[in-house]
């Protein structure tokens, strides 16, 4: 069940306990909501780098790859890449 905080739905059993204690705690200000952000994009790119970059020991390859999504297993230099790139429009 989570709570309703205004600015976003928040699910307190997906969060640290720090970060719970802050939203719960005190108002939104920047320094939590980039917190949030980072959190966020820290998963994001964790998805990426399980689902196209490592290999499973039980599918003998990637899940991205499994599922026909990716045609090889992707270069943690590739994925770096993107990451670059999504900064340099956001910054555009």
């Amino acid at each position: 069940m989570g709570f309703h905080t205004g600015v976003t739905r928040i699910v307190p059993g997906h969060l640290c306990p720090c970060e719970t204690i802050c939203i719960l705690c005190f108002p939104f200000d920047k320094g939590i909501v980039m917190k949030l952000e980072n959190h966020a994009s820290q998963i994001a790119v964790f998805m990426v780098v399980y689902n196209f970059h490592r290999k499973h020991m039980t599918l003998k390859t990637t899940p991205a790859v499994k599922a026909g999504i990716a045609d090889r297993i992707w270069s943690i230099e590739e994925i770096v890449g993107l990451l670059e790139k999504r900064e340099m429009e956001i910054a555009a």
